[in-house]
């Protein structure tokens, strides 16, 4: 049966565990945390740290200097009981230009990676890409060598592959089929090396298709990457080596329309997750190779996203995304998170928000065995970044 929690309920218990990040350092343990200034913080990508702390990557106005219609990239690093060890406003663009990041990925010198999109607040809306590199603190590092022209392209993923240098991933809005008289997704990779150098990009779309949106993208050894997303409305997987070339391309067509987002890397292949044209949440496993082994639709309805997934040490998965609800109040979103066994089996699920739009947006498992859950929170008329930690019932871990 799915359990609800309450976010504005809990507000009491948010304040006495430090979820203002000051005082003393909470370790009471109920895991429960808002992050960010309050003035439209937004959570796009996490990371674990060998010592279990998190760093995160998304948005924020709370801290811009260019005005209320600018955002910053917003990078944070919370301790392993989600108290602030800090949080910057990494880059802000230009007033009336929003810029957020995409994605991050840890790096083996001790800083990370970012891909982001800035969006020009007037029409025609451009979108532009950038590849940024951080240092520990979440301090910007110089760019010796930018992309020369992103523009009509959004930030999806990035990825340090095992010679350290860096994958980004772009979806490119820009491609226009003459025939149909409509504009193509493709998908735009671009390779850097170790000191951030930019040193070659290819577009890349399957022919006679007209969506090709990637969505996720992760590394899986020898320099290659495993990319998630859609094409015309099916589930798909790309195998791009370190040329940028692509080894093979596979759309599964079993489950109908369906919505990729997220990829994992398992011990014997790839496990995909979505939604269906159903509203409901699908897994497909399959082999490195990209044979498909097996299929599933979750016994959930009513989920409008799913946007992560992550191997929980029994061996089985943990999605999280968002479920539309009423409860006797006006139609919102709630932060969902299901649990299902190794063949994608539901064994729970449970819902925590407000009474407006909460999203889950990225779900990580500790060395313990529980789950860290990032979710973008709306509380009374600000936005802010959620932090749950929840154990392998998916209860609130209280130690």
């Amino acid at each position: 049966m799915k359990k609800r929690y309450l976010f504005p309920l809990l507000l009491g218990f948010m304040v006495a565990c430090g979820s203002k990040n000051t005082g003393e350092p909470d370790d009471s343990g109920l895991y429960i945390k808002l992050i960010g200034g309050g003035k439209g913080e937004r959570i796009n990508d996490a990371f674990l740290t060998a010592q279990g702390e998190v760093i995160g990557v998304g948005s924020s106005r709370s801290f811009s200097t260019l005005g209320t219609a600018s955002n910053h990239i917003f990078v944070f690093k919370v301790d392993a009981n989600g108290n602030k060890v800090w949080q910057k406003a990494v880059e802000g663009v230009a007033p009336n230009i929003t810029i957020e990041g995409n994605a991050i990925t840890p790096t083996k010198d001790g800083g990370m990676a970012i891909v982001a999109t800035s969006t020009e607040a007037l029409p025609p809306f451009k979108e532009s890409m950038y590849f940024i590199k951080v240092n520990a603190e979440g301090v910007k590092q110089p760019s010796p060598n930018p992309i020369t022209d992103t523009s009509g392209i959004s930030g999806v993923a990035v990825s340090e592959l095992a010679d350290e240098s860096c994958i980004a991933l772009g979806n490119y809005k820009g491609g226009k089929d003459n025939d149909l008289n409509i504009f193509k997704t493709l998908n735009y990779f671009v390779r850097y090396s170790q000191t951030s150098i930019f040193k070659f990009d290819k577009i890349y779309a399957s022919e006679n298709y007209t969506d090709n949106t990637p969505m996720a993208m992760k590394p899986i050894g020898n320099n290659k990457v495993i990319v998630s997303g859609s094409v015309n409305n099916y589930p798909r997987l790309i195998l791009v080596n370190d040329d940028l070339g692509i080894e093979w391309d596979y759309a599964y067509q079993g489950l109908g329309v369906a919505s990729a987002k997220d990829v994992l890397v398992v011990g014997s292949g790839y496990v995909m997750a979505g939604i269906t044209a159903g509203k409901s949440p699908f897994l497909i496993k399959t082999s490195f190779a990209g044979t498909m082994e097996w299929q599933k639709v979750v016994g959930v309805t009513d989920i409008t996203e799913i946007n992560s997934i992550a191997q929980a040490q029994d061996g089985g998965y943990v999605l999280t995304g968002a479920l539309q609800t009423t409860d006797g109040e006006a139609r919102h979103t709630e932060v969902w998170v299901g649990k299902v066994n190794s063949a994608g089996e539901l064994e729970w699920q449970k819902t925590f928000g407000g009474r407006k739009n909460d999203t889950g947006k990225t779900v990580r498992v500790t060395e313990k065995g529980d789950y860290v859950v990032l979710c973008n929170v709306t509380y009374e008329e600000s936005a802010m970044v959620g932090l749950l930690r929840i154990d392998k019932n998916g209860n609130l871990v209280k130690e």
